[in-house]
């Protein structure tokens, strides 16, 4: 049953490029760090326009690579099962093994998110080191499909921060 997993674009789980000219955003990118440091969940909210994507991609960059992971929502996440193999295949990129029995689970049965989210979160509570997930344009996805993310907030392991 392997064809349940829908097919993911690989550049819904990196950054977009920087614009050319960008105003250097050291205290914003300060600010975050703490912000994560300090809360298991950040929220940045602003008007369309406003640079938040461009901020999240200034600080994913100045720090450690693989530290973080990146998922870009789009109208595509509308879906529940699709939203939550893009979370699943955004958090394989903190490492080995992230998110495997969870994708086999979407595969198996996509509606068994009460199980894919503990498999998930047991997986990120391995981790060796902090991290963090990024979802950009979170408000692209409709509520119900979100819904299971409070469970993942809930779960969210100590080095681990949702953004």
């Amino acid at each position: 049953m392997a064809d349940a997993i829908p097919r993911l674009a690989v550049t819904k789980f990196e950054p977009p490029r920087p614009p050319r000219t960008v105003m250097p955003r050291d205290q914003p990118v300060a600010a975050l760090d703490r912000l994560v440091e300090e809360h298991p969940v950040t929220l940045i909210a602003a008007l369309a326009g406003a640079g938040k994507t461009v901020l999240l991609t200034d600080w994913v960059h100045h720090g450690p690579k693989g530290s973080w992971a990146w998922l870009t929502c789009d109208v595509t996440d509308a879906d529940s099962t699709r939203f939550w193999t893009s979370i699943v295949a955004a958090c394989a990129h903190l490492g080995d093994g992230i998110g495997n029995e969870a994708r086999a689970l979407l595969a198996e049965d996509p509606l068994a998110l009460d199980d894919v989210v503990p498999s998930l979160v047991n997986d990120l509570a391995r981790l060796d080191r902090t991290a963090a997930l990024v979802i950009d344009d979170l408000h692209m996805v409709p509520a119900d499909a979100v819904a299971p993310l409070g469970l993942l907030v809930e779960r969210l392991p100590p080095a681990v921060a949702l953004v």
